[in-house]
């Protein structure tokens, strides 16, 4: 529906300049689905037509025989049919080569777009969204959430076009041939069908559970790795063991839940493919016995029966992963759609550092009790000013008011008579120095620094 259509603009939006590749997908898979019908029905001409003489009916294959020379002359050159049949097979080959490698370059080139514009979109991100967001779950929305799209771009967006058009063109060659037995090749799709449309909807759930389950374990790994000095400081490893083994247990317990959910699918349309197949052969061989259909369009029959059942039961597989990318592209979703900090524009006055806090008054969002309350501060110029305080008492917050890392809830700040609030931000944090803390390090060398 309407969902799945805003998943596939989001996949176009962000596989430039390669978007065509979706639609270059579709005709590999025509050329491949296109080979693969070909072969039997050749056999099939060669086996009713050109060995058994039955005379021909269809109006295309006539003109077919014709002109590869007629009926007596690929009764004498069976090569021929033979040479027809690989080369069915060669558009087959083809057919996978360039699925493969358009698939390849749709999926690699969303991942790269979509991991710069997820990185580059959460560097501009408020600190207050950072500081509300476990960083394992933004770090699993930049990894597996992407690669559980990638997967699905790079094999199972061809399998789901491959499935749709062989059913469909299968099912037109069976229905062409006979009516009946087509009806008993096809009984018992539909209950394939709902079976898929149930697990669809079970599925979406349980992997969403799956989903946020593993961002939680990951958001207690990260937790303690960074902060793996005060843990040992404290004696508190046994504690922190404790609390991942919960997390990783739930995860597991979630993930055991969709492996069951796929168990059950899995079984239930197996039974039904092989009930099918043996429904059609018993019936197709009693017919065949009754000369009610030949030996070619039988054997038509048991090449495409099993070319409709096993796509009809990827189908399920993908639809219900249809379900999973749908709910990494929601998740991807919720981060890019976050207002993003606005850094350009304002004035850039030449700062010379006289600086006055007038009635300001803070209170964090996740908090009901105001941090700074009614501050009033004038610093000169060129002075030193130590600001003292228990821990907690907000020392650190009116520094963070001064370069715009949080915006006071009332009151202003003004840097030469000018409030911050028109001054452009990255120009004001190029201007306003802080010393952090607590230090952090990046990984590089002292020439890069």
């Amino acid at each position: 529906g309407g969902e799945n259509m805003r998943d596939l603009k989001f996949i176009i939006q962000y596989s430039k300049p390669y978007s065509y590749k979706v639609f270059s997908i579709l005709v590999d898979v025509i050329l491949y689905v296109s080979g693969l019908l070909m072969a039997p029905l050749i056999l099939s001409y060669m086996i009713d037509n050109v060995i058994n003489g039955i005379p021909l009916e269809d109006g295309f294959a006539k003109d077919f025989i014709n002109m590869l020379g007629g009926i007596e002359f690929l009764r004498e050159n069976l090569w021929v049919g033979g040479l027809l049949v690989i080369a069915a097979y060669g558009l087959v080959g083809l057919g996978i080569h360039l699925r493969a490698k358009n698939c390849g370059r749709l999926s690699e080139t969303f991942s790269e777009n979509v991991r710069n514009e997820m990185y580059d979109h959460m560097q501009k991100l408020p600190f207050s969204y950072h500081k509300m967001k476990d960083s394992g779950d933004l770090l699993q929305r930049s990894t597996s959430d992407i690669d559980t799209i990638r997967r699905f771009l790079s094999g199972q967006i061809s399998e789901l076009l491959y499935s749709i058009i062989i059913i469909a063109f299968s099912a037109i060659v069976l229905f062409s041939r006979n009516v009946k037995l087509a009806c008993i090749a096809l009984c018992l799709t539909p209950f394939t069908f709902l079976a898929t449309g149930i697990f669809y909807k079970i599925s979406k759930k349980a992997f969403l559970e799956c989903d946020e389950s593993e961002a939680k374990m990951m958001a207690v790994i990260q937790e303690n790795l960074n902060g793996t000095r005060v843990v040992k400081a404290f004696n508190q490893e046994i504690h922190e063991i404790e609390k991942f083994e919960e997390a990783n247990d739930d995860f597991r317990n979630k993930l055991y839940h969709m492996i069951h959910l796929l168990a059950i699918y899995w079984f239930t349309s197996d039974l039904i493919g092989t009930l099918q197949i043996f429904i059609m052969v018993i019936v197709g061989i009693l017919m065949s016995m009754n000369g009610e259909i030949t030996i070619g369009t039988f054997s038509i029959f048991i090449s495409y029966q099993s070319m409709i059942i096993w796509p009809i039961r990827i189908l399920g597989r993908i639809i219900s992963d249809m379900g999973k990318i749908s709910v990494s592209i929601g998740r991807i979703k919720e981060v890019l759609n976050e207002e993003i900090e606005d850094l350009d524009t304002g004035i850039e006055p030449i700062i010379v550092g006289d600086i006055e806090f007038k009635d300001v008054d803070f209170m964090y969002a996740d908090s009901s009790v105001a941090t700074l309350h009614d501050i009033n501060l004038k610093i000169k110029a060129h002075s030193k000013v130590a600001i003292m305080g228990p821990t907690g008492s907000g020392k650190s917050s009116l520094i963070h008011l001064l370069n715009r890392i949080y915006d006071p809830t009332s009151g202003s700040i003004t840097i030469d008579g000018i409030d911050i609030k028109e001054i452009n931000k990255s120009y004001l944090r190029k201007n306003v120095q802080i010393v952090l803390q607590e230090p952090f390090l990046y990984s590089k060398s002292i020439k890069e620094k």
